[in-house]
């Protein structure tokens, strides 16, 4: 009967600790389902920047393909480097 005490030892802790598991993911989900929350809403908020910024970007003119890149290096001078 020592083997049958012994595996019931071994089954009540393991409930134990599934029940102390279970707990603190009680715990935690709420806490994840808020940050998630969160963290779509500031998505969302980048989101709508990017494409206002993309429309703001779309109202300037083409690049003059004749200039090159818009690289204008007049007056600019190289620092030396060390």
């Amino acid at each position: 009967m020592v083997a049958g005490e012994a595996r019931i030892a071994r089954l009540r802790d393991l409930d134990q600790r599934l029940a102390s598991k279970l707990a603190r993911m009680h715990t935690e989900f709420p806490l994840l389902k808020e940050r998630h929350r969160l963290l779509s809403s500031v998505l969302a908020v980048k989101d709508d920047e990017v494409q206002r910024l993309r429309r703001e970007l779309s109202t300037f003119p083409a690049p003059d393909p004749d200039r090159g890149q818009g690289d204008n290096a007049v007056g600019v001078v190289s620092l030396p480097r060390r």
